[in-house]
């Protein structure tokens, strides 16, 4: 898919600060020296994600290019049958793991970093009312459904 369909299929912003990287991410990641304030993971096919993605190895490299206060925002589904397994996951990869419905079909937004203590929510419902106008999701509801993956 050419750069300019990926940017709109995932509706993402012209943003000199944005850096979009379109590879193997099992390839790129030990290639990489910088540190990321957010990674996008998004990685699964029409049969749910490939077996790479789902490991812990994986997790911890892709949280090694996080700077200390970034943070991994992985699509997950909980259909395939092995969500509470990927949540567990997660939950030993980092120390602060949040989940947050994106629809009914199944899709869970994970959110993982390694910052010490989670910021209020309140602080972020305006920035989640401006996203909703912006986006077809509903980010209102999903801040108020944030919550810590338990």
């Amino acid at each position: 898919m050419p750069w300019i369909e990926t940017r709109r299929f995932f509706e993402l912003p012209q943003d000199n600060r944005l850096r979009l990287l379109k590879a193997d991410v099992t390839e790129i990641i030990p290639t990489l020296t910088e540190k990321f304030d957010i990674i996008l993971l998004d990685a699964y096919t029409d049969f749910g994600a490939p077996k790479e993605v789902k490991r812990v190895e994986f997790l911890q490299n892709l949280r090694g290019c996080l700077n200390s206060t970034g943070w991994l925002a992985g699509n997950t589904w909980t259909m395939t049958g092995d969500f509470l397994e990927q949540c567990e996951i997660w939950k030993s990869t980092f120390t602060q793991v949040l989940q947050a419905r994106a629809n009914l079909k199944g899709n869970v937004i994970l959110l993982g970093s390694q910052i010490s203590q989670l910021p209020d929510k309140k602080n972020y419902k305006e920035t989640a009312k401006i996203l909703n106008k912006r986006h077809r999701l509903d980010f209102q509801k999903m801040l108020r459904e944030l919550q810590a993956v338990v």
